[in-house]
């Protein structure tokens, strides 16, 4: 009856991710605070590439009982993405007004722009 109980609580996560598909391989996610790419999903876990290379290796489980955010998952649609290593004491108010600027004279397709500048140290 244990090994029953085991495989059941192990292969449930995998049916509900099966069957309601909140995430994709190549889904852009903003998981435990880290934005990544879907890169892999297996029986027992999900490989998600993070925007500086490493890979997030996360149990099933917690797709099922955690939140996090899926940037696509309708469509893929997204984004552009630059990223500036700059000095840590560099404002980042210039440096947002530069990228508000950039989008408004780009060419989008008709689709809003939403630009966003942060920090990241570490």
């Amino acid at each position: 009856m244990a090994w029953c109980g085991w495989c059941s609580a192990t292969s449930l996560p995998g049916l509900q991710i099966g069957l309601s598909q909140p995430i994709r391989i190549d889904d852009v996610v903003i998981v435990e605070n880290e934005w990544g790419v879907i890169e892999e999903i297996t029986g027992t876990y999900v490989v998600v590439r993070i925007w500086d290379q490493r890979r997030l290796v996360v149990p099933l489980q917690y797709w099922i009982e955690k939140p996090f955010q899926n940037w696509t998952r309708k469509t893929s649609e997204l984004i552009g993405t630059v990223f500036l290593w700059v000095d840590y004491r560099m404002p980042l108010a210039p440096l947002r007004a530069a990228l508000q600027r950039a989008c408004e004279s780009t060419e989008h397709g008709g689709r809003p722009l939403r630009p966003a500048a942060g920090d990241r140290s570490g």
